[in-house]
């Protein structure tokens, strides 16, 4: 089954867009970029990247079922963004519902496609570097590969079923659950991003992340 990115609102992407003018472009950008900085910022201080990365996002689509002009939303996002609420109000208030539903599909899209670059990476680092890990390096760049080209056999549910299994066997489970739930909602976070943009992160950080450590 191939992947479908999932949305925080709706999927907008298939609608119709109203005309943008220039000041509403600025707007959508600036807290994009805002957003997205907050959370690298936070990744710098030491944060699990896919851990947060999944928490952020399961967070606003929880607070986005109440409405793209909640007050609990709205809050949210400036205080993310590092933004004074005020202005932060004036500033969403002159988007569009559309412009608001891609604004945090793109802020979503671009925390899930670092929190989960930023897991394969370590799960790159452990397989070349821990000698624990190192047997299983083969098995996880064949499924790899199967998946990237297309053979029927593995999809990425697949794959991911193979580097849990690796990484966390059932008596590893029971000794850290909350470490073993955020690695599997870091995998997790593939879902929020489209079948095209994975493979390629797994070709690139995966495969050859592997291949050139052999």
């Amino acid at each position: 089954m191939g992947l479908r990115a999932r949305e925080v609102m709706g999927m907008s992407g298939e609608m119709e867009k109203p005309d943008v003018n220039e000041e509403q472009m600025d707007i959508a950008q600036r807290i994009e970029q805002a957003f997205t900085d907050s959370y690298k910022q936070d990744v710098k201080n030491g944060i699990v990247p896919w851990a947060d990365a999944s928490r952020i996002i399961e967070y606003m689509e929880y607070m986005a079922q109440e409405g793209l002009d909640s007050e609990n939303l709205i809050e949210y996002l400036a205080k993310r963004s590092g933004i004074d609420l005020d202005a932060f109000k004036q500033m969403w208030a002159k988007l569009t519902d559309e412009q608001k539903e891609d604004l945090l599909n793109e802020i979503a899209h671009n925390i899930a496609f670092d929190g989960f670059t930023g897991l394969i990476k370590a799960i790159v680092d452990d397989l070349n570097r821990q000698k624990k890990y190192r047997k299983d390096r083969g098995k996880v760049l064949k499924y790899a590969l199967y998946y990237i080209c297309d053979d029927d056999s593995v999809d990425y549910d697949g794959l991911e079923d193979v580097i849990i299994s690796v990484f966390w066997p059932e008596n590893k489970k029971k000794k850290d659950e909350e470490a073993y739930e955020d690695f599997v909602r870091g995998l997790e976070l593939a879902k929020y991003l489209d079948e095209e943009t994975v493979k390629e992160a797994i070709t690139t950080y995966l495969v050859f992340g592997i291949a050139e450590s052999c």
